[in-house]
């Protein structure tokens, strides 16, 4: 598995619940991906003094299973990392890997790219990423209809608040007359044949009746607020991958590279001169040996040839 693919070169976020998927790869995935989204939860969900040692706590153990598993992981994994260690590697791994930005086909580290921000157009969902210069030309380029769907969906989130807040007077009103009703019917059954009267039961059951219709207008309503927003923010986001072809041409997805290793520089050994060895010489009168740097003998004073 190299990133996001599998062994069969297919993309892990094409591959389907049926689909096969070998166990290396598996564990790799797992490791690279779910982990990092395991270590966000648990921070966001231990807040305040004691969740902060919780989490802390949570961080120093070793996840189960990890050491019988971590041979199967070309990631440098002993398996006896802690959740800390291992969110540390991930992270740092992921952030020195190298992306491709759509937009000027350009690599760049990960950790200084940007997120794009495209949710809800599919062709767009697996390019995240893009540099910070086409970024800032990107946040730039805008349409009369991307002002007027801005300012629609503008309107539509004011309106979603209060529907929420309706929604919410509703629902209270709902479980109050619910609450009355199951009393009133209560009472009325103690007090059957005692002379009591049903009108209360009949006026409770009403009202909880108008307030249940009420609820579920209220639901219908803020359920189509809520889709015409969907259908907005797509229609931004589709408007905006417009805008941003036309100025830099189609978006396509680069292929990612593996992280960048530090190659040790081989040292080539010093080539040793050969030295050159002094040649001794004699003189040809008596036969006595010379340095090489006599200029006569030093026994009979003949000068050398």
């Amino acid at each position: 598995m190299v990133n996001d693919t599998t062994c069969l070169n297919q993309l892990t976020s094409d591959m389907g619940e049926k689909d096969w998927i070998c166990e290396t790869c598996v564990q790799s995935h797992t490791l690279v991906h779910h982990i990092i989204a395991v270590v966000d939860e648990q921070r966001e969900a231990n807040t305040g003094f004691r969740g902060r040692r919780k989490f802390k706590k949570w961080m120093q153990g070793t996840p189960l299973a990890l050491p019988e598993i971590a041979p199967t992981w070309d990631l440098g994994v002993t398996g006896n990392e802690t959740v800390g260690q291992l969110y540390d590697m991930m992270t740092e791994k992921i952030q020195n890997t190298e992306h491709g930005c759509p937009w000027c086909k350009k690599y760049f580290l990960r950790v200084n790219m940007v997120e794009m921000g495209f949710q809800l157009t599919p062709r767009m969902v697996k390019m995240r990423l893009e540099c910070p210069n086409c970024a800032e030309i990107r946040s730039g380029l805008t349409s009369e209809r991307l002002r007027n769907l801005i300012h629609e969906l503008s309107k539509l989130t004011r309106k979603n608040e209060r529907s929420l807040r309706t929604l919410d007077a509703a629902a209270r009103a709902k479980s109050n007359a619910d609450s009355n009703k199951f009393g009133s019917e209560m009472s009325a059954a103690f007090n059957l044949g005692k002379g009591g009267s049903w009108q209360r039961t009949f006026d409770t059951a009403h009202y909880a009746s108008e307030a249940n219709a009420r609820y579920l207008d209220q639901t219908a309503e803020h359920d189509e607020i809520r889709d015409n927003i969907f259908d907005i923010r797509s229609e931004i986001e589709e408007e905006q991958l417009i805008l941003a072809e036309q100025h830099f041409g189609p978006a396509s997805l680069l292929p990612k590279k593996e992280p960048r290793r530090e190659v040790p520089r081989r040292e080539e050994p010093r080539r040793e001169e050969p030295r050159q060895e002094e040649t001794s010489s004699s003189c040809s009168n008596c036969g006595k040996p010379l340095k090489p740097t006599a200029k006569f003998c030093g026994e009979c004073g003949t000068p050398r040839s």
